[in-house]
């Protein structure tokens, strides 16, 4: 390259440059891919920079689609060019119109998958109101809740909607996604137990509402339960007995951080009544010619306790119908019956299953009895 196409490339350099910003200025978008060569024909010279400056071209394509294309530069005008001045030769250009980039955000609840779907990233939005539709899945790194992560793209691909997805790309852009924690309700399983007289209860935790997944990110392992605390809000035996639930560990790989978890009460559990055997102590009397025994509930089988719902007092027995079912004389193997025990427990006796027993040694001691003789006389007769 000699002197001359030096200078004549770095004029054609300036002056592109130049043109673009009165372009840019006047509001005109193009890509300049070729100067127009315009040459003195007499002076066998190029024209200084400054006439440039009063020369503006045009060009056009025929589409606004994402592509490459000829552009065809004709009529130079401006200031005091004149075109009959020169011999213009006219090259053409080129431009390209490259893809817009759209990016990805998309939200989606905690599933133990890393998949992110097509539909979880909504409606695609491209340039002056066009929408474009999307099909396939990406993935995130990890499959737990949390903070936004980045999206591989997989097989995730733009398709036509009221825009062309060949004027679209998803390379290049910046794709994320955002898992947020899953509801859980967890419940008990209904408990069951016999009065005892304490709140306690054996629970076992389970879902009521929500599920626990496989999580992808813990070794493909089944989210599960485990811990937790039960009690009765009530001792006393009855159905339909509620169980409070709470302190339940979710064991998903994330400390429990894949699940919002809310706690709900078991109302179907249930308290039987206790087996509770009455008698009485041995009765102990003098033979009267009666039935009568006076006796003393106790509790043969079974066990009295304290009721917490009844201020921890200790449920006690009251009152009762006791009698030898023989009148006659007998060391500790008189029956005496026993009915009509009245079980103290707040609960109008109705945390026990109640049998009777008779008392079977039991005693009727024999009555003392003095027989006197009566002073007599009479004159022997020789008979008694």
């Amino acid at each position: 390259m000699d002197d001359t196409d030096v200078k004549k490339e770095a004029v054609k350099t300036e002056a592109i440059e130049k043109a673009k910003q009165r372009m840019q200025a006047a509001g005109v978008h193009t890509v300049i891919a070729q100067f127009v060569d315009i040459h003195d024909a007499a002076k066998g010279k190029y024209l200084p920079l400054v006439h440039f400056d009063d020369i503006v071209g045009a060009g056009a394509v025929n589409t606004a689609n994402a592509g490459g294309y000829s552009i065809v530069a004709s009529n130079p005008t401006g200031g005091t060019f004149n075109a009959s001045n020169y011999t213009i030769s006219f090259v053409n250009g080129a431009m390209t119109v490259n893809p817009a980039t759209i990016n990805l955000s998309g939200t989606r609840t905690y599933n133990g998958t890393t998949a992110f779907n097509a539909a979880t990233f909504g409606m695609i939005n491209g340039v002056l109101g066009q929408t474009l539709n999307l099909s396939g899945a990406g993935t995130v790194a990890s499959a737990n809740a949390g903070a936004a992560q980045a999206v591989a793209l997989g097989s995730l691909a733009l398709a036509n909607g009221t825009g062309l997805a060949a004027n679209y790309t998803l390379a290049g852009g910046t794709h994320t996604g955002t898992i947020n924690k899953a509801n859980l309700i967890i419940s008990a399983s209904d408990v069951v137990k016999t009065y005892d007289g304490t709140l306690t209860a054996a629970g076992t935790a389970n879902v009521t509402s929500g599920t626990l997944f496989n999580n992808a990110s813990n070794g493909g392992l089944l989210d599960n339960l485990s811990g937790g605390t039960f009690a009765f809000t009530n001792a006393n035996a009855g159905t339909g007995k509620t169980v409070m639930v709470g302190g339940v560990t979710v064991n998903d790989g994330n400390t429990g951080g894949n699940y919002n978890v809310t706690f709900a009460n078991n109302t179907t559990s249930t308290i039987n009544k206790a087996n509770l055997t009455v008698s009485t102590n041995d009765v102990v009397k003098t033979y009267d010619g009666t039935i009568t025994a006076a006796g003393t509930a106790n509790v043969t089988s079974g066990t009295l306790f304290n009721n917490a719902s009844n201020g921890s007092v200790l449920d006690s027995l009251t009152g009762g119908t006791f009698a030898f079912t023989n009148k006659n004389f007998g060391i500790g193997n008189k029956t005496v019956t026993v009915s009509g025990v009245s079980v103290n427990d707040g609960n109008s006796g109705g945390n026990y299953n109640v049998t009777f027993a008779n008392n079977t040694t039991s005693t009727i001691n024999k009555a003392s009895l003095t027989i006197n003789a009566v002073t007599d006389t009479k004159t022997y007769d020789g008979t008694t």
